[in-house]
């Protein structure tokens, strides 16, 4: 068999057009070369397979106008769908594939010219906030921080400030309709027995609160969705004279960039996976990640964890708007010896001690240790405790577990007549603390004392009365 010695390894012919029903229609002509050996020709008689000059296929989908705000979309179907050949057609740069991370660098300094502060806040959005997990390279993290660390990349490439700085030099600024309303979502989590809502990083406890002894309890938390910024339904694709969608669509409607994602979680456990997919959803609409995200993977499980606005399904061609209630979250706390510490202290960004005196307390999800809670008395202070140790495992961090669990075990004190209270440095701590009602900031200190000497802490204590 020949071929054509010109012919390009991989050729693409696309077409974009609009139909009767309003609806864009995409239609994607892939094609390569077949090149002729002995085991080409082996396998053609083996399979019946007919030998042609090139191999092409046909990746046609009609997707409606994407005139409703939205926050996250889904591109979902099974492998040799089409996804990621439709993904870079649709999106373009905008699309983000597996880069090269440097293997001499922590993971902290490969965020360009990044602020810590801008970086770090991007790596705790994304459910990535283990200090000691910043200061490696990206080569030796798990596969779940390493996922992690690709999202918070692939959201800070496409800041807002960012886009709208190149959109500003290319294209019109008729094209961002209007400045961006912030409207957080409703609460991720549902809080039972009657108690006031406070805010997403709230879990309530069901049932009675029981004592401190061994007794395990359970916690649920339940995701619901909700459109984060009305925008003003413009979010559509633009398209340019020519019929084709315009490379800038993505900066249409509320003015937020679009991230599309390929291989979404794709190289995690399924678990993982969902954690992972949780967090994003809850970033975003939280408004603590400003873009547009839109994943593509062959896992369809994830569908309900991430909570899409609209979803297109490749294995049916089918688009659907609507948002899947999240799946709820059900912990066990459980009263534990300290040999469970083990588990956990090499993720504390302190120091991995563990008093003998301790109480501690551990939180498992499908039987598993996720979180871990560890209080001692207060010095000085008769009837009060504090907590002196609080970790959530890597690959759980990001959707409320670790300051949910927190609030859980400063209930229980509280119930059974002492006082709580926390002292740390860690940002994700101070931003609940500071956020939920029931904490009261208690001081500042810019240098810390003690077990704090030489940090900047933040001490809060439990106050439900408040």
């Amino acid at each position: 068999m020949k071929t054509d010695g010109v012919m390009k390894h991989r050729e693409r012919k696309r077409t974009f057009q609009w139909n009767k029903y309003n609806m864009f229609k995409f239609t994607v002509n892939v094609c390569c070369p077949i090149y002729d050996s002995f085991r080409v020709r082996q396998l053609s008689g083996m399979f019946d397979v007919p030998i042609t000059s090139r191999s092409e296929r046909s990746f046609e989908v009609e997707i409606p106008p994407l005139d409703r705000p939205w926050r996250i979309g889904l591109i979902v179907g099974p492998s040799g769908s089409g996804k990621s050949t439709l993904a870079s057609r649709l999106f373009c740069n905008n699309l983000y594939t597996e880069r090269s991370w440097p293997r001499d660098r922590a993971v902290i300094d490969c965020f360009g010219d990044r602020s810590l502060r801008e970086v770090t806040a991007i790596l705790t959005a994304v459910g990535f906030s283990s200090p000691p997990g910043w200061l490696r390279p990206y080569h030796v993290l798990s596969g779940g921080e390493r996922f992690r660390c690709d999202l918070a990349y692939a959201l800070s490439e496409w800041s807002v400030e960012r886009c709208r700085a190149e959109a500003s030099q290319q294209v019109s600024p008729t094209a961002f309709g209007g400045e961006q309303s912030t409207v957080l979502g409703d609460d991720l989590v549902k809080i039972s027995e009657g108690r006031p809502r406070d805010r997403a990083d709230e879990l309530p406890v069901d049932g009675a609160a029981g004592s401190l002894v061994d007794e395990s309890s359970r916690l649920s938390m339940e995701g619901r969705g909700s459109l984060v910024g009305e925008g003003d339904g413009s979010g559509g694709l633009e398209v340019d004279r020519h019929g084709e969608p315009s490379r800038h669509s993505c900066f249409l409607g509320d003015g937020l960039p679009i991230v599309a994602f390929d291989e979404f979680t794709s190289v995690v456990d399924r678990s993982v996976a969902q954690i992972g997919s949780a967090a994003i959803s809850k970033a975003i609409r939280g408004g603590l990640i400003r873009n547009r995200f839109v994943a593509v993977t062959c896992h369809y499980d994830v569908e309900s964890w991430l909570a899409p606005d609209w979803t297109l399904d490749l294995s049916d061609r089918k688009f659907h708007w609507g948002l899947v209630r999240r799946p709820p979250i059900e912990l066990e706390i459980i009263r534990c010896g300290r040999e469970v510490w083990r588990l956990f202290k090499p993720h504390h960004y302190l120091s991995g001690e563990l008093n003998p005196t301790a109480h501690c307390f551990v939180a498992t999800w499908r039987g598993e240790p996720v979180s871990f809670c560890a209080t001692l008395p207060q010095r000085g202070i008769r009837g009060m405790r504090r907590i002196s140790r609080l970790v959530t495992l890597p690959d759980y961090q990001g959707i409320g577990i670790g300051t949910s669990f927190l609030n859980w075990v400063a209930d229980q004190y509280v119930g059974e007549g002492y006082r709580v209270g926390i002292t740390t440095g860690h940002h994700a701590v101070i931003s609940h603390c500071r956020r939920n009602s029931k904490w009261r900031c208690s001081s500042v200190r810019k240098v810390g004392r003690g077990a704090s000497q030489g940090r900047s802490v933040v001490s809060f204590e439990y106050c439900v009365c408040r």
